[in-house]
């Protein structure tokens, strides 16, 4: 019964998507607005479902086939999937603090979020997808396009630069200066801004392959960086510098009351 259930959603999504794509397609609707409609109503409808699918056996490959079926609704309409599956994920995974009583009164179960088992097993599927993928962008990088290489380390180094002011700007300045150090070199750009990058040359955008090509030498040239710049904070002069740039911090705040003084405290009431 229950997988009779699951076909029949899944059916029911499918079918409303292509009846509904022409619709969406003439009117002045966002798209960014669109997908987030979608992912959210996805999400919270597959909340409610899992109460049904974790009662089937081997029901842990439910959640990611789902996905992809959100994915797909999102492609027919002529939207991004990606940003449908990010917006599924982001109220599935926040899903405790919506609260819609004139909806749950219809509903027979309330919605539920993943368990440790399900997240787990998400992550492991998320560190393969990292690894082939960084395999993938490190088989596209042109070495011999030198102008785009150059870029793209130039456009790391000034990521690189201009978190120095955004880390003094939006930091504590109780935080102690090494950790302040630290937190200005991690710079690196990873899987969310390669698959983005793909986008425009899936699409047929002037310059994708450009646009492409860049990105992933700044993913490559943000990692590297990090990397060097890590080690560089931690064992050579190069944290003298860090430590003069961020000098300001490590300061406690005003109202603050070391507990050695509480203890001396205590110890002259008694």
């Amino acid at each position: 019964m229950e997988v009779a259930a699951m076909i029949a959603f899944a059916g029911l999504l499918v079918f409303s998507a292509h009846l509904f794509a022409g619709v969406f397609k003439r009117t002045a609707i966002p798209d960014v607005l669109m997908l987030i409609f979608i992912g959210f109503l996805s999400g919270f409808l597959w909340s409610i479902l899992l109460n049904k699918f974790r009662t089937i056996q081997n029901s842990i490959f439910t959640t990611p086939a789902f996905v992809f079926v959100v994915f797909g609704i999102a492609e027919s309409m002529g939207y991004s999937g990606y940003i449908a599956a990010l917006a599924f994920g982001i109220t599935l995974g926040n899903i405790e603090l919506l609260h819609i009583p004139m909806i749950q009164q219809y509903i027979p179960h309330d919605p539920i979020a993943l368990d440790t088992t399900e997240r787990l097993f998400f992550s492991e599927i998320v560190f393969l997808l990292k690894t082939f993928f960084f395999v993938y962008i490190g088989i596209s990088i042109k070495l011999t396009d030198l102008w785009l290489i150059s870029l793209g380390l130039i456009l790391a180094f000034s990521i690189l630069i201009v978190r120095i002011p955004a880390v003094r700007l939006s930091m504590k300045r109780s935080i102690p200066i090494k950790d302040a150090s630290f937190i200005a070199v991690m710079v690196p750009k990873g899987l969310a801004a390669a698959v983005l990058a793909c986008i425009p040359l899936q699409e047929g955008i002037a310059k994708g392959e450009l646009i492409q090509h860049v990105t992933y030498a700044v993913v490559m040239f943000s990692i590297i960086l990090t990397s060097l710049f890590v080690f560089l904070v931690d064992k050579t002069m190069l944290a003298k510098l860090y430590a003069w740039i961020f000098s300001c911090f490590g300061k406690c705040p005003p109202d603050a009351v070391e507990p050695e003084s509480i203890q001396v405290t205590g110890q002259l009431f008694e």
